[in-house]
């Protein structure tokens, strides 16, 4: 068809539904996998750390792993570890393609999460 419509398994959908049935796709998968991967525990005192703290998994060699780790340690707690490959392997089927991969913590539930050297992320958590 000509119009911008494809076919799909259940009909005709345009560019856009499908972008957003992919996108749909996409984070149903990384949800389905959110609760496999075993987060270290926090090894610092959470009374100190206000009940927020940072876990960062790295990778040898990521200067967006330094930068992450003292930029966001300058106003929270931060543990960080290497990720192994058993790590790297969960990040993949996540879709995440970069390191450092951050997670936020509120008295230990997620807070948020992001992957890379996102400054507009780190600020706000620098700037509390």
């Amino acid at each position: 068809m000509s119009n911008g419509m494809k076919r799909v398994g259940y009909g005709y959908v345009s560019h856009t539904e499908q972008s957003i049935i992919e996108r749909l796709s996409r984070e149903e998968k990384h949800m389905r996998h959110k609760e496999t991967l075993e987060v270290p525990p926090f090894t610092g005192k959470l009374d100190e750390a206000n009940g927020r703290y940072a876990i960062v998994f790295t990778k040898p060699g990521c200067n967006k792993c330094r930068q992450t780790i003292r930029i966001l340690s300058r106003s929270i707690m931060v543990n960080h570890y290497q990720a192994d490959k058993t790590a790297i392997e969960y990040f993949k089927r996540m879709g995440i393609r970069s390191m450092p991969v951050v997670f936020i913590f509120d008295h230990y539930s997620v807070k948020d999460e992001w992957c890379d050297l996102q400054v507009d992320k780190i600020k706000q958590y620098t700037e509390d």
